[in-house]
């Protein structure tokens, strides 16, 4: 049984999520579903009114569905996913993260640093297609 975090990024729903699918198939014993406000996206003005908005409107709408279906919670963080997901890894004990790959060059770049990251921790990062 694994302990392990749902990275949301761009898949901000759970009912076809094969990131979540792929942890659900490992028979989680516990599961932290995160979203990482990063600031590349927040304070770079790479992301306008409407897509913030849409975006905290998906967040709240997770929120809601884990709360009422599932009497879990959707963990929100800020900052660099480089340095609080080696924090949550060790605070919570994580040995597995799955996540929704993404294929733009900045995302490209992090995912790599996270992925060395993972393994200094011994932790197994999943990505799943979206």
């Amino acid at each position: 049984m694994s302990r392990s975090i749902l990275w949301f990024r761009k898949g901000l729903r759970l009912h076809d999520n094969l990131a979540l699918q792929s942890l659900l198939d490992k028979e989680c014993s516990a599961l932290f579903p995160v979203f990482v406000l990063d600031p590349h996206f927040v304070r770079s003005g790479n992301v306008g009114c409407n897509r913030m908005g849409f975006l905290l409107e998906s967040l709240s709408d997770i929120q809601d569905t884990l709360q009422t279906k599932y009497n879990s919670n959707l963990f929100l963080v800020q900052g660099k996913p480089e340095d609080v997901l080696p924090r949550l890894w060790k605070e919570w004990r994580i040995d597995t993260m799955a996540y929704e790959i993404d294929t733009e060059p900045y995302a490209a770049t992090r995912d790599a640093t996270i992925t060395s990251c993972a393994a200094k921790h011994g932790a197994q990062m999943i990505g799943a297609q979206g």
